[in-house]
Parts: C-alpha cells; structure tokens; sequence
C-alpha cells in the first residue's frame, strides 16, 4: 500500500474531497494495471448514515452516483443534492416499497431472488425507465448470506412472459 490509499484508520473526517481524490488514483492505478480504461469504471458512492453535508462535500469533489441502503434515507437526503445526483439502492427492500424505491434509484445492486427481479420489472415499465439492476449470487450456497444459487443463469436468462432480465447490468458474487 502507498502513503495515499484510504485505509479505514486513516480518513479526516472533515476531508472528503481529499479522501474522493485518494479513491480515484487508486481506481487509476488499479486500471492502468488491469489494462482497462478509467472511464470503464464506476464509483458508487456508499453515502448510508452520511450526513447531507458529507454528500454536499462528496458531489463538489466529483462524486455523482451515491449508494443508500435505505429507501426512506435517500428520499430524505436527495433534495439536498443537485437534480443531476444519481442513486442506487445497495440493500435489501421490502416488496411494499418497490414502487418509491423505483422512483428515487436507477440501479439496484441486491436483486437476489428472481421474486424481486420481477416486481421491479413490473412496477418500473410502468413508472419509466428501467432500472440497472446487479443480481446477486452466493457462489458458496451459505445461508448466512444473501444472493440465489445460480445468478449467472439467473442474470442471463432469456426474457419470459413474468420478467425481462435485460435490466441486469452485472451479477455480485458472494
């Protein structure tokens, strides 16, 4: 590790365009060892329990993709960021709230039954624009965490009459 990678101990708190910055040479670095293009990359921000002020700092630093595990939260936090803000849900979401959960995000990184692959499908077409969405797999099958066996097959899947899986951008792996 070099002197200017984020490591949990070692973040000011009031410092965030510094921290913003030190993220981004490391995803640099990361790509030009990986051979990639930096632009393929994209940094969700996980703004959960931030207050407003940090996100302020995190957008004026160059952030524009912040992450909520909580639907109430980001309802809460977005209009204090400029319109042009970009959400994504990072956690679990409860059936009931699929349908603000649609209108505040555009990528969801949780889709781990195909049970809530399909209510988002359904409740977005009828909203707009369809979501990204990131299914999750748990390679190992372990009950103690989340994601359905199989999300390879599940994120690939051919579109059937009950869901159209060509929202999946990606699959998580556990």
């Amino acid at each position: 590790m070099t002197p200017d990678d984020n490591r949990p101990g070692d973040r000011p708190a009031d410092d965030v365009a510094a921290r913003y910055a030190r993220i981004r040479r490391r995803i640099e670095r990361a790509c030009v060892r990986a051979g990639r293009d930096v632009d393929s990359v994209t940094l969700v921000g996980a703004s959960k329990i931030q207050p407003v002020e940090r996100l302020q700092a995190a957008w004026r630093a160059g952030l524009r993709i912040f992450g909520e595990n909580r639907v109430q939260e980001a309802r809460d936090k977005r209009p204090h960021l400029p319109e042009e803000a970009s959400w994504h849900l990072l956690g679990p979401l409860q059936s009931n709230k699929a349908r603000l959960a649609v209108s505040l995000f555009s990528g969801v990184h949780w889709i781990d039954r195909l049970k809530f692959g399909r209510i988002l499908d359904r409740v977005a077409a009828r909203a707009g624009p369809r979501l990204a969405a990131f299914g999750e797999g748990n390679r190992g099958d372990d009950a103690t965490k989340h994601g359905c066996a199989g999300a390879a097959r599940f994120a690939t899947t051919a579109p059937r009459g009950d869901y159209d899986p060509r929202g999946v951008v990606g699959v998580l792996s556990l």
